[in-house]
């Protein structure tokens, strides 16, 4: 080999080196978060969206449970038709779980979680689980129990697990809807025997977390006709006690209205709504880069209506966004939603992300309460 050709190879071979120090560099320089440096894996961060399930409502000054009908056990129950006696798969409940977990990870182990109780006690009330995808309604599995279902008579509900090894991976979980394929075995004909559900929660385990996830849709196609709701908790006095499913977006009609008019002309630290999103929601040794919290709401009545934004955990204080004295937003206009995106500064470790508390303090400079569109954290980790 040449003297020339020698000293060309030591070159590119000393560019390449060099290039490789400069990659490394890059990967353990700081993002977001500026005190963490990152390896390879957290370059991007993963990006979830969530909301809160668990809802209480102190407009009024005392607490108002507003969670989602199927996020707990409680006594608030959905009733489906009971005139039919047997399987049918084309007469069904339907529960749509949104996208909360990151994608591309194996899952070890998927469980629906329903509470099933009956309005009588003469039969029993049944039903089979049929998974599909949700983007296309495909059916990927159904699980049936051996043929028998699973039942009960009972007037205050059996605790079913129903473990779905089909849902193998976060791209599954992501993009599945449960249908609850029940009937009443009603051996009196007696139309008002019908089965009932007080809660549905689907719970997804990966090698760094176990997460409850919840509807945020529902179709009662029990008379052989599925229409979809995403259901708006519609009034003060809490019509529509079902909802709302979830405030992941103000493009569907799920909603939550105030359960009062909240105190005029000035701030009332007892008077506030709190959103709760769940625990676990991130892996408990996750890098919190960013919590970004969009907020779509709009007043009941044309007057003046402001607040302000506390981040809490534990029973405190992260965050607050926003003040009495200088409020984060506020609206006089009925008509349409002000929207406000708030990145949560101070709430920048999963302990402090999982089972966090977004607080919010109304008041109105004249008689009114606020209907909510939409309450999303967008979670950015590693």
């Amino acid at each position: 080999m040449s003297l020339r050709r020698t000293l060309l190879l030591v070159l590119a071979l000393g560019l390449a080196t060099a290039g490789i120090g400069g990659a490394h560099a890059a990967l353990t320089s700081t993002t977001e978060n500026p005190g963490n440096s990152i390896a390879t894996a957290t370059v991007f961060p993963s990006t979830i969206y969530t909301s809160a399930w668990d809802i209480n409502d102190y407009s009024n000054g005392s607490n108002t449970d507003r969670s989602p009908i199927w996020a707990f056990t409680d006594s608030r129950t959905y009733g489906f038709g009971g005139t039919y006696t047997s399987h049918d798969a084309t007469k069904y409940g339907r529960f749509d779980f949104g996208s909360r977990m990151k994608a591309g990870v194996a899952v070890s182990s998927a469980t629906l979680k329903v509470r099933l109780l009956v309005g009588d006690t003469s039969d029993n009330g049944c039903f089979w689980v049929n998974v599909r995808r949700r983007s296309d309604q495909t059916s990927l599995a159904t699980y049936n129990n051996g043929g028998a279902g699973w039942c009960t008579n009972s007037l205050t509900g059996i605790d079913v697990s129903v473990s779905l090894p089909v849902l193998d991976t976060t791209d599954k979980v992501n993009d599945v809807t449960i249908r609850l394929e029940g009937w009443y075995e009603d051996s009196t004909n007696n139309t008002a025997n019908d089965w009932y559900v007080d809660r549905v929660v689907l719970t997804a385990t990966t090698a760094t977390q176990t997460l409850d996830l919840y509807p945020d849709a529902f179709a009662d196609a029990t008379d052989g006709n599925a229409t979809t709701t995403d259901q708006c908790q519609a009034s003060q006095t809490g019509t529509g006690a079902e909802g709302p499913w979830g405030l992941i977006t103000a493009a569907d009609s799920a909603c939550l209205y105030g359960n009062a008019n909240w105190t005029t002309t000035s701030y009332n630290a007892g008077r506030y709504i709190d959103f709760v999103i769940p625990a676990n929601s991130v892996p408990s040794g996750a890098s919190i880069y960013k919590v970004t919290l969009t907020h779509a709401w709009r007043p009941l009545a044309a007057n003046n209506t402001c607040y302000f934004i506390e981040a809490r955990q534990g029973g405190a204080a992260i965050s607050t966004h926003g003040s009495s004295g200088s409020p984060q937003a506020c609206s006089s206009t009925t008509g349409s939603n002000s929207t406000q995106t708030v990145q949560l500064t101070g709430v920048d470790t999963a302990t402090e992300v999982n089972g966090l508390s977004v607080r919010l303090y109304y008041w109105a400079a004249a008689s009114t309460t606020t209907r909510h569109d939409e309450l999303e954290l967008e979670i950015k980790y590693a």
